[in-house]
């Protein structure tokens, strides 16, 4: 049979899943080449994606081969049982749209299809699984709001944005976001490898409002606000705690709060919180406040709170952080460790700074004697 293509809305760009006896593709109507997916023969449950002419795997010019499917964007890969399911975006709405090189959109309704029709032999123990699988794997995706665009780069602040190279811009979106906000990369790496980036969409799980036409000071300007959470290390608030040894800490969210004025002047302003970045954990327990459990190793906290600070100091050039936990009991034990850490470090980059300046000062005084001297 074939799909029907239905309206796609303002800013939507015509794809389409084409779902073949050998394969599937994935196809635009504004280009001659597609991703053409075939299963590997050598391992039931692998496939391989190839970009390929459009002409060499869909040679009805009207596109009446196979099943089809009008889609958004694709979501990710998953190996489950039977063989590897497609996870694809069927609609989105618009958030954010008319203001230059921004343009968000709503994920709201996601399918999870089989890649091919000859699928692995199931028991009914297995197909029972995995139906449950399936059932887990979609209420784990609707659990989040996600973002995507086609032509903004939504992992990034403005500021990010702004002090971007131009050899970093001229990339594909995919291969220049940021790796803790794209949250299907790990989903995506066949189409990766393949180089099919005009099918890798990163997607953001968020917060994002805009609020048009406001004005203050004479000025008229739309404030736009993004949170974006880290997909590093989440969880309930009771079952993640702290940071891991790669310095991510539990529940990381970056909110962004930027001003777009009429007359094309931008200004952000960026904040950060997380778990406090130590080795702690607080099991759930019946009572209203659970113990916490402290890591007694000082040489691993340190390891991981630096490199927790590597990774801030990435984006910014000073830190400001602010303790936010009760100074009584298990929690001000918590919030004494971090203040004993913090100052450690603060210490640390001073001494640093410091010795900075006083090379930099040394390096101007030699500088103008050996000027002086040879004239």
């Amino acid at each position: 049979g074939r799909g029907v293509c239905g309206e796609r809305g303002p800013g939507k760009m015509p794809r389409r899943l084409r779902l073949l006896k050998d394969r599937i593709v994935l196809e635009q109507s504004s280009s001659s080449r597609c991703v053409s997916i075939t299963l590997d023969t050598s391992a039931p449950r692998k496939f391989s994606a190839k970009v390929v002419d459009k002409a060499s795997v869909l040679p009805d010019a009207g596109g009446s081969s196979g099943n089809s499917v009008v889609v958004d964007a694709v979501f990710g890969f998953y190996q489950l049982l039977s063989g590897p399911f497609i996870a694809v975006v069927l609609d989105s709405e618009v958030v954010i749209n008319g203001i230059p090189d921004i343009n968000f959109r709503r994920v709201t309704k996601v399918a999870i299809l089989p890649v091919f029709s000859k699928s692995l032999k199931l028991t009914n123990a297995q197909k029972k699984d995995e139906d449950r699988y399936l059932h887990l794997l979609h209420a784990a995706i609707s659990q989040h709001q996600f973002y995507f665009s086609y032509n903004t780069d939504v992992t990034h602040t403005l500021q990010r944005a702004v002090l971007m190279t131009g050899s970093n811009r001229a990339k594909p979106i995919a291969k220049r976001a940021d790796d803790r906000f794209f949250w299907n990369k790990s989903v995506v790496q066949e189409l990766e490898e393949a180089n099919a980036y005009d099918w890798v969409t990163p997607m953001m799980s968020a917060y994002v409002e805009a609020r048009t036409g406001l004005q203050a000071a004479g000025l008229s300007f739309t404030l736009l606000f993004i949170s974006r959470r880290s997909r590093y290390r989440q969880g309930c608030r009771f079952t993640k705690r702290g940071v891991d040894a790669a310095g991510n800490v539990a529940n990381f969210v970056e909110t962004e709060q930027a001003l777009l004025f009429s007359s094309g002047a931008r200004a952000s302003y960026v904040q950060v919180r997380g778990s406090i970045p130590l080795l702690w954990s607080s099991p759930v327990t019946m009572k209203y406040a659970p113990k916490v459990r402290i890591d007694s190793n000082v040489d691993r906290h340190r390891q991981a709170f630096q490199r927790h600070l590597d990774g801030l100091f990435k984006d910014f050039d000073e830190v400001l952080m602010v303790n936010l936990i009760d100074k009584k009991k298990d929690q001000g034990r918590l919030g004494k460790e971090f203040e004993d850490n913090a100052e450690y470090f603060s210490k640390q980059l001073q001494g640093s700074k410091r010795r900075r300046d006083e090379a930099g000062r040394n390096l101007d005084h030699g500088g103008a004697q050996a000027m002086a001297s040879s004239g």
